[in-house]
């Protein structure tokens, strides 16, 4: 049962037949769809677009619950897309008890406002216990109208893998543009995941107004390999454990990585963060605030940092550990064969507080460029984990 119920004008634009035991649905023309697609079978579905676009004319596209799908949109033009009204929220895959594949292809979100942090609109939205792998796709969340919008968003033990993609989230003044949220096991490989929005407090001065993270490691397992990174709040807000090999990870406020989960452990090898200029067309309003960093660890308790053959640009302070006694507190960074910038404004190292820093082999940094002389550990140790 494919569920396929109400698309306008669908008549002689798909063929279906079954091969192998597997149901292949294929495009012969564009689709204009006005209510909801439900994808619920016992075989594997191949879903091939076949060059063609399907215009989603209804706030959620296709549901796809226990069910194996792939959806080949490897044929150029291929091409799924969602306009949404204002304050309707959207969804155009919603994932439930499902593994799901999408190989090439264009997917897009144009959203005119809708939801917050926790409710936003969304082009993929994966359940706990399913899976979601994309290779080789461009996908874009826009909201014109000062909504929240994510790119992906997947729950506690959803597992997400994405391959060579292009990931874009943009919403000028909403709080906050992410493109990939995720509470459950993630891994990104080759990719590029930029996120949006204005750098703003809100009217009380006390948290932001708009802000945005390419990503958003709430829990699980994260591992990025070889991927550039942006989002104006920090590249990638982590709160779970973590690894990073390879790539160029930067943010505005708070650099390439702000770790801020309690009893995380890092691994970062061969990479570079850089704390990098709003892009044109956005604003700081000057009262959100900029660390002028490219690594930020804070916001949180124990988190253990392993760190060799890095790179870390910050105009004011390139590496910062926050001290607060009752929220951040007892970090250890171990790094080796690391560089810093020199011709910061402020320290090469801010170590607030009780939090350690073990220098092993082939720094180019000493003690000396800590702004307080505290907790520091020459070693001749590679911390290449």
């Amino acid at each position: 049962n494919l569920g396929i119920n109400s698309v306008d004008e669908s008549l002689g634009k798909i063929f279906v037949y079954i091969h192998n035991n597997q149901i292949n649905v294929i495009l012969l023309d564009n689709l204009i769809i006005s209510s909801t697609i439900n994808i619920i079978s016992n075989l594997p579905v191949n879903l091939i677009l076949n060059g063609f676009t399907i215009n989603i004319n209804t706030e959620v596209g296709i549901i796809i619950t226990n069910s194996n799908v792939t959806i080949d949109g490897s044929c150029d033009s291929s091409n799924i897309y969602i306009e949404t009204k204002e304050n309707e929220q959207t969804k155009i895959l919603n994932i439930i008890n499902s593994n799901v594949t999408i190989t090439g292809g264009k997917y897009e979100i144009l959203s005119h406002k809708y939801g917050n942090t926790d409710n936003p609109n969304v082009c993929f939205y994966v359940d706990s216990t399913s899976s979601l792998t994309i290779n080789n796709a461009s996908i874009k969340a826009i909201d014109d109208n000062n909504g929240a919008i994510s790119v992906i968003y997947t729950k506690t033990n959803s597992v997400l893998e994405c391959n060579d993609c292009v990931i874009t989230c943009e919403s000028k003044g909403g709080l906050r543009a992410i493109c990939i949220y995720t509470e459950g096991n993630t891994k990104i490989n080759d990719s590029i995941i930029t996120a949006y929005s204005d750098h703003t407090a809100n009217a009380a001065g006390n948290n932001y107004g708009t802000t945005s993270n390419a990503i958003m490691a709430q829990s699980g397992n994260i591992e990025l390999y070889n991927c550039y990174i942006y989002g104006m709040h920090s590249g990638m807000t982590c709160k779970c454990n973590c690894k990073i090999n390879k790539g160029l990870y930067a943010g505005y406020s708070h650099g390439g990585v702000y770790f801020a989960g309690n009893n995380i452990t890092a691994h970062i090898s061969n990479a570079a963060f850089l704390d990098k200029g709003l892009p044109e067309g956005f604003i700081d309003d000057g009262r959100a605030g900029t660390n002028g960093a490219s690594l930020y660890i804070g916001g949180a308790y124990k988190n253990t940092l392993y760190v060799n053959n890095c790179n870390f640009y910050g105009k004011i302070q390139p590496i910062v550990i926050k001290y607060s006694s009752s929220s951040s507190y007892g970090h250890k960074v171990y790094i080796s064969n690391s560089n810093i910038n020199l011709n910061y404004t402020r320290c090469g190292f801010r170590n607030d507080g009780d939090c350690e820093i073990y220098s092993g082999l082939g720094n180019n940094f000493t003690n000396e460029d800590l702004e307080a002389n505290r907790n520091y550990t020459e070693t001749s140790e590679t911390y290449n984990q």
